[in-house]
């Protein structure tokens, strides 16, 4: 089974255009998501997808990854990209009032920080 790396939520296009935005880049993010008929919060690995460098425009991401390879090497380095998402702050799945989920970066007031902040068990 392969893995696509093609977003599975993505920006509508544009009205004037209908083109796609298109994408800058894409990382592994750690995703703070709710589940559904319960309050407790869940984190998972996430492809985030972006319209610029600077990160600021989410424009895609997939659902919850695992870590996948063609071979033992690969799919330890695809290990190691998604153990970089510690170091980035933490997004939140947010679900709008018409059913369509949305990701934000975590406001102040609720701060997460990243997973080697000294806040996170390393171990």
């Amino acid at each position: 089974m392969s893995k696509s790396k093609r977003p599975s939520t993505v920006a509508k296009p544009d009205k004037i255009t209908k083109r796609m935005p298109a994408i800058s880049h894409w990382n592994y993010r750690m995703v703070r998501a709710l589940v559904v008929d319960t309050e407790d919060p869940t984190f998972e690995i996430r492809e985030v997808y972006y319209g610029d460098r600077e990160e600021t425009q989410i424009i895609g991401w997939t659902t919850a990854q695992s870590p996948f390879g063609n071979s033992p090497r690969q799919l330890c380095l695809d290990l190691k990209h998604m153990a970089q998402a510690r170091h980035r702050a933490v997004l939140i799945a947010v679900l709008l009032p018409d059913g369509r989920e949305h990701l934000r970066p975590i406001a102040l007031d609720e701060n997460w920080g990243t997973a080697d902040d000294g806040r996170w068990p390393t171990r």
